[in-house]
């Protein structure tokens, strides 16, 4: 759940995949488990934010396994609509 958060953290806000070994976002993380940890309903032992972000390699991966799936899914609704289609144009200009 983690390497699929901080992906798409990556993908939308069109960061570096190296962005979550950062310094300030690591400690943007550690203020939000700290957060959780004092107000959150099941106080179990403080996790590592070490432990817990993922590398930029998981991250690339994961961003293209995203892709991927949602490329499928626009698939599969393009084919959808492009059958109830009688007529299109083209244009090459803007």
């Amino acid at each position: 759940m983690v390497t699929v958060a901080c992906s798409k953290y990556c993908a939308y806000d069109i960061r570096s995949f190296n962005s979550v070994n950062g310094d300030g976002f690591k400690q943007l993380c550690e203020v939000l488990f700290d957060l959780g940890y004092k107000y959150g309903a099941n106080r179990l032992s403080k996790p590592s934010i070490q432990a817990l972000l993922p590398d930029r390699t998981n991250i690339s991966r994961t961003i293209k396994q995203i892709a991927s799936e949602y490329r499928l899914k626009m698939n599969e609704i393009l084919r959808q609509d492009l059958k109830e289609v009688k007529l299109f144009g083209i244009s090459t200009d803007y």
